[in-house]
């Protein structure tokens, strides 16, 4: 979980470890690195925010929540939380919950962002159903937006947007999506990078977003 401690002092220095779910430091900052931030928030594991990183260059970076290594665009960067609809090492379909939270003080637009779901496709043609795609204002009121595009590969479903809405500061992108063939074959999620059997909405970093062509959060799955 991520905490709810620490300030916000400028754009550069990383992501903490230990439990440390920082981003921090100005770019004239010293002390710190990739221990914390100075957007404290412990995690479960604990851990403390540290001071602003070393010389810094506009982009954060490091190592956070679940071992995500991934540059931030802007001062916060984004946040993706992750709960799947079916816990089952196998099952009928692929069914999640996504929720992409801008905690940055910028718009985003989701025209911009790319998100994929690492997947092993055995499932010959994939169909896919969005049951749900909406912006969460601060407010909690909720407005939908365009369904994203899907498309898929043999390791991995991508989403691209056409959406002209902008995700303001506390906002949050909605998504809920439904994956399976025709026949609705048995499907073994546990061989599936970005599958992991949470029963709560969590920041998951095996699932990745860029903004335009910057890696804007989660961590890509080795080279095979």
């Amino acid at each position: 979980m991520l905490g709810n401690a620490g300030t916000y002092s400028g754009i550069s220095g990383t992501y903490g470890v230990a439990g440390t779910f920082g981003v921090g430091g100005s770019s004239t900052g010293s002390g710190g690195s990739s221990a914390g931030g100075a957007h404290g928030g412990s995690t479960s594991t604990g851990g403390s925010a540290a001071v602003a990183g070393s010389g810094g260059s506009g982009v954060a970076g490091g190592t956070g929540a679940q071992g995500c290594a991934h540059p931030q665009p802007g001062d916060m960067g984004l946040l993706l939380q992750y709960r799947p609809a079916n816990t089952n090492t196998t099952a009928d379909a692929i069914q999640f919950d996504l929720q992409i939270d801008n905690p940055d003080d910028r718009m985003v637009s989701i025209a911009n962002l790319t998100l994929r779901y690492y997947f092993n496709n055995d499932l010959g043609t994939p169909m896919a159903d969005i049951w749900l795609s909406q912006i969460k204002a601060v407010n909690t009121t909720t407005r939908t937006v365009d369904a994203p595009k899907l498309t898929f590969t043999p390791t991995y479903m991508e989403a691209t947007f056409t959406s002209t809405d902008l995700l303001a500061t506390g906002e949050s992108l909605l998504l809920q999506l439904h994956i399976h063939n025709a026949d609705y074959m048995m499907h073994d999620q546990s061989m599936d990078y970005s599958f992991e059997p949470a029963t709560a909405l969590m920041p998951w970093c095996h699932i990745v977003v860029n903004e335009q062509t910057a890696l804007a959060w989660g961590t890509p799955p080795p080279p095979s």
